[in-house]
């Protein structure tokens, strides 16, 4: 007789063919695209634009946080007191604007007219510090170099305080009154300001629990 003959398949004794295979390689990882200089540039500027406004985003929410839980409040006496001093006397009205950082800025701009916003604002405050950094070095509250806080100033969403208002007085060529529950109106101006109404803004210190802010005060009606 003759042998059977073997296939590629070996016969269990169950009759239950077992195949057998050859293993695969393992599969080829793709490399991560190199990115160029300018590449990486904007990537970098658009994860920090992303987390600028992830922060301004936080902030509106604890700010919604706050005003659902709040009840009569210093926020409260302190604009009665704005309005029963200097606005209502004036015929004036405060028009809030957003507590986002940019709220000195956005104040400005309101009565501004052109199309300004609060980055046109910006961008000229920080143009007026930088041209005239021996009168306003000294008075720049920074941990870094001016050129620095200049750009702070230019870019970011810090805050602004006095020294930003005289220099948009004097970029603006208009004075810039400031009212507070805290004091008499400060007024700031250049000797050759031109004849213009002045920019107006209210500044609180208990507006937000957050920090001091600005709204923009205008002449009723």
């Amino acid at each position: 007789s003759t042998n059977p003959q073997v296939s590629s398949e070996e016969k269990t004794d169950d009759n239950t063919a077992t195949s057998t295979t050859k293993p695969q390689p393992p599969a080829a990882t793709e490399e991560p695209p190199v990115l160029s200089q300018k590449e990486k540039k904007q990537a970098k500027a658009r994860r920090k634009k992303e987390r600028e406004r992830q922060k301004e985003l936080d902030r509106q929410a604890e700010i919604e946080n706050e005003l659902a839980n709040a009840g009569p409040s210093r926020r409260d006496m302190e604009v009665k007191v704005l309005k029963e001093l200097y606005l209502d006397p004036k015929n004036l009205v405060m028009e809030e604007v957003a507590a986002d950082g940019h709220c000195l800025y956005r104040s400005i701009a309101a009565q501004c007219g052109d199309g300004a916003d609060y980055r046109k604002i910006r961008n000229l405050c920080a143009d007026t510090l930088a041209s005239s950094e021996e009168e306003f070095a000294p008075f720049a509250e920074t941990e870094g170099s001016y050129i620095d806080y200049v750009e702070e100033v230019r870019s970011s969403a810090n805050w602004g305080g006095q020294l930003e208002l005289r220099a948009l007085a004097r970029a603006l060529r208009r004075p810039i009154v400031v009212y507070s529950a805290e004091a008499t109106p400060l007024t700031m101006a250049e000797a050759d300001a031109d004849d213009e109404a002045p920019i107006q803004v209210s500044f609180h210190r208990h507006y937000y629990a957050l920090g001091e802010h600005y709204n923009s005060v205008v002449p009723k009606g």
